[in-house]
């Protein structure tokens, strides 16, 4: 097993805690992170997506079923942008600057959160234009692997208590990630490695041994102020890498 495959390991065993805990964290960060360490976009999905069905598996059985109208909702205005977006964006491969357009998307979504007023403006405007919202959901998702960050605000609209928000999300990343492998088998079939098979057993560890129980107990607030402050250095390194700063 080479250095870089141990690094990855340890990203997935990392971030699989986090989105554990807050329904999402594998994709966000663990994206962003092997981009930056020179990884292609479609070997990130390749390491990541397998990882990420894993933990959504779990918590998705762990949970009550989501509702038939919620779920009709999304499969109409999500899937088909994120099937098409994501067909063009590993169509393109390494022509499409995609650490850049990861980072910035990235710092919009810390933008929206570091102000209470924007943040609220930002949720109004998605109750208002809920499926606009959806199909935004898709493309961003498709483009970068942060659907996430739409995905949020989607779930807080949606829902007040924790535990519906985490299912809600927890639906969403399960259904995009199967889109999203059978779309990268497709295009890009020798980017799975043996490393691909290792990393749903070290997401799912890390959901049964550490996530499940510290959910419980986490007071979510203020695991979200780190969330941010970590979202905000990502989107800063990744725009001035691509933008060749450093």
């Amino acid at each position: 097993m080479s250095e870089l495959d141990l690094i990855i390991l340890s990203v997935v065993l990392i971030f699989s805690v986090v989105q554990s805990i807050l329904g999402m964290g594998l994709l966000v960060f663990g994206t962003p992170t092997l981009l930056l360490l020179g990884l292609p976009y479609s070997s990130c999905l390749a390491y990541l997506l397998p990882a990420s069905i894993a933990i959504s598996i779990l918590q998705v059985r762990g949970d009550v079923k989501i509702e038939k109208n919620v779920a009709r909702e999304f499969f109409t205005w999500s899937i088909v942008p994120l099937f098409i977006s994501l067909a063009v964006v590993l169509s393109l491969d390494s022509n499409f600057k995609i650490s850049l357009a990861v980072g910035v998307l990235m710092l919009a979504t810390v933008l929206i959160k570091l102000s209470s007023r924007v943040e609220f403006l930002f949720a109004s405007n998605v109750k208002n234009n809920f499926h606009l919202y959806l199909v935004t959901m898709g493309v961003i998702h498709g483009v970068s692997n942060l659907g996430g960050s739409v995905l949020s605000v989607i779930s807080s609209v949606k829902y007040s208590e924790k535990t519906d928000v985490r299912r809600f999300i927890s639906f969403c990343y399960l259904w995009f990630a199967t889109i999203q492998l059978v779309v990268l088998f497709f295009f890009h079939y020798d980017k799975f490695t043996y490393v691909s098979l290792i990393v749903p057993v070290i997401s799912s560890v890390a959901y049964i041994a550490i996530g499940k129980s510290m959910f419980k107990n986490i007071d979510s607030s203020k695991f979200n102020n780190i969330f941010v402050l970590f979202m905000l250095a990502y989107s800063l390194l990744l725009i001035t890498k691509d933008t060749q700063l450093w």
